[in-house]
């Protein structure tokens, strides 16, 4: 029976090791969870605002090229009439 008694008492003080153990990485993955949470937030804001830049630097490129196939409609026509 005393026996029983000391298995207990090591599984006892096992168990808290152990949780001891668990409760340590839990703490750890949740610290490096939380940077890369905030790593990845500023990484989509930045590719967020880039791809803003990019979406105004097409428009204006589409309208330049929109206004040059004008020109150039104009132009031809002018020659047409011409010819």
């Amino acid at each position: 029976m005393e026996v029983l008694g000391y298995f207990i008492g090591f599984f006892s003080l096992v168990i808290t090791f152990l949780m001891g153990v668990l409760t340590y990485l839990a703490w750890s993955n949740g610290k490096w969870m939380k940077i890369a949470h905030n790593d990845t937030r500023s990484l989509i804001k930045e590719t967020h605002n880039d791809t803003v830049e990019l979406i105004k630097w097409l428009g204006k490129l589409i309208v330049a090229d929109g206004e040059k196939t004008r020109e150039l409609v104009r132009q031809f026509k002018a020659d047409l009439r011409v010819s």
